[in-house]
């Protein structure tokens, strides 16, 4: 009795004088013959068996019977019948949203045969070919672009047309992970805008858009069907002399706002003053309009003909006052010199004779 899966055989064939001839003949088509299928005196006759499997929509194949008639002379082989079981190595698969490859194993006999339906599940890759046994196939999930939905195959494990069994395939939905087109960015003292790009590569994303600082303020135009928009944003003006520097945080990325501070000016009460050759003292008014700024000693510059001390500054009803004094000057010839004082950029000039 040869079992349900394929195999082979052989029959040794004698024969009573020489010169006789002979033939081998199977009454069936899953017998065959291999080799020696004729032949003159003793010889050998090789046959294969195929398998037993069963029929369309069955389990289980009968016992089968058929003969090798040789010289009319008939062999009977006996071939079992089978009972097909099939177990998944695992009901179930994980893949993540980003995809990838996963298996797909039956434990069965040879010989029992079986092959996979996927049915509509376009996003899974599996060779559905026909399976002669036990079998690990393996299988492709594409990439899942849709950020607000998962999603579930099931494969069907059919043998013939008769489901068999089926596998889960499972994949969470893509998560939202964005680009800004620029890190940040840099605006003027006044008041002023900007826009930056925002893309995912994921489909059905809303990403929340907050601005963390009172003076900026945000907010997006977006297109969840391609995963492209845009940051808007506003500063309002910087009313200090500093740099300052804002955030907004547009899903998990954060875009950073630098305002320039507002710069100081500084208005000279008069230009210039008139002194002889004796010399004397004066003092240099001014006013600074612009960014919140107190003149400081690094702000004053003057000639050697002048003596001033920058701690000396005060002020009163938003003018500031600094003393300064001129040396005499004395020349063998009517002579003008122009000795200046600057205050943060602006000059005062002094003019002095020399009579």
């Amino acid at each position: 009795m040869f079992p349900f899966s394929a195999g082979g055989g052989s029959l040794g064939v004698t024969v009573n004088g020489s010169g006789c001839e002979w033939s081998a003949v199977s009454s069936a088509p899953w017998l065959t013959i291999a080799s020696g299928a004729s032949g003159i005196g003793n010889g050998t006759v090789s046959f294969n068996v195929a398998d037993n499997p069963p029929p369309s929509g069955s389990l289980s194949s009968g016992a089968r019977s058929a003969t090798i008639s040789i010289a009319g002379q008939n062999a009977v082989v006996n071939q079992a019948g089978t009972q097909c079981t099939y177990t998944l190595r695992s009901p179930n698969s994980n893949v993540p949203a980003t995809g990838g490859q996963g298996a797909l194993g039956v434990v069965t006999a040879t010989g029992c045969h079986w092959a996979v339906d996927k049915g509509g599940n376009d996003w899974i890759d599996v060779t559905s070919d026909d399976q002669g046994g036990p079998a690990t196939l393996l299988f492709t999930a594409a990439v899942n672009s849709d950020a607000s939905n998962g999603r579930t195959a099931v494969l069907n494990i059919n043998q013939g047309g008769t489901l068999i069994s089926t596998f889960t395939i499972t994949q969470p939905a893509a998560s939202c992970a964005y680009t800004l087109s620029t890190p940040s960015a840099t605006l003027g003292y006044g008041a002023g805008s900007g826009a930056v790009g925002l893309s995912t590569e994921a489909l059905n994303c809303s990403p929340p858009v907050v601005s963390f600082n009172g003076w900026l303020t945000a907010s997006k135009t977006w297109d969840p069907a391609t995963g492209q928009g845009t940051i808007a944003y506003e500063a309002a003006e910087n009313p200090s002399a500093s740099l300052r520097t804002g955030s907004i945080q547009a899903g998990d990325q954060t875009f950073t706002v630098n305002q320039n501070g507002s710069p100081c000016t500084v208005n000279l009460l008069a230009g210039s003053a008139d002194f002889d050759h004796n010399g004397g003292s004066g003092t240099l008014q001014f006013t600074v309009s612009g960014g919140a700024c107190t003149p400081s000693p690094d702000w004053f510059s003057w000639t050697s003909e002048l003596t001033v001390n920058p701690d000396s500054l005060t002020s009163s009803g938003g003018a500031y006052s600094l003393p300064y004094s001129v040396s005499a000057y004395q020349a063998f010839v009517r002579w003008i010199r122009t000795p200046k004082l600057t205050v943060h950029g602006q000059v005062f000039t002094v003019k002095q004779t020399s009579w």
